[in-house]
C-alpha cells in the first residue's frame, strides 16, 4: 500500500535536499503535531481534574491564568510544528500574545 522511503525516486531540488527527504520531514511533522496536541490535551484534562479536586472554581484567577496559559503556549507551539510560514503566524503569535497580555493585565475589582 505505502512505499518504503528506499523504493522512492531521489530527485535533487535547488537547495539540494533530495525529495525523499522533504517527504520524510513532512511526515515527521504531520506525527509532532499530533503529538504536541495529546501533550496539550493532556495538560488540559489535567489540570481540569485538579482544579475539580481541588474545589477550586473556573472564575479564580489564577486557574484561569494557568489555563490560558496551557492553551496558548499550545496552540502557539503546533502552529510552528505544522509547518506555517512565519507570514502565517506572526499576526497569530501577535494575537496569542494580546490575549494573554489581557488576562495577566487585568485587575481583579476589590469590593
Amino acid at each position: 500500500m505505502f512505499a518504503d522511503i528506499g523504493d522512492l525516486p531521489e530527485q535533487t531540488t535547488q537547495s539540494g535536499a533530495t525529495s525523499v527527504a522533504i517527504e520524510h520531514m513532512i511526515g515527521n511533522l504531520h506525527w509532532y503535531g499530533t503529538a504536541l496536541l495529546i501533550i496539550v490535551v493532556l495538560a488540559i484534562i489535567l489540570q481540569a481534574a485538579v482544579m475539580i479536586k481541588t474545589g477550586k472554581s473556573w472564575t479564580d484567577p489564577t486557574c484561569f491564568r494557568i489555563m490560558v496559559i496551557t492553551i496558548v503556549a499550545g496552540f502557539g507551539s503546533f502552529l510552528i510544528v505544522a509547518g506555517y510560514g512565519a507570514a502565517q503566524t506572526n499576526p497569530l503569535i501577535g494575537l496569542l500574545g494580546a490575549i494573554v497580555g489581557y488576562v495577566f493585565g487585568k485587575e481583579q475589582s476589590k469590593d
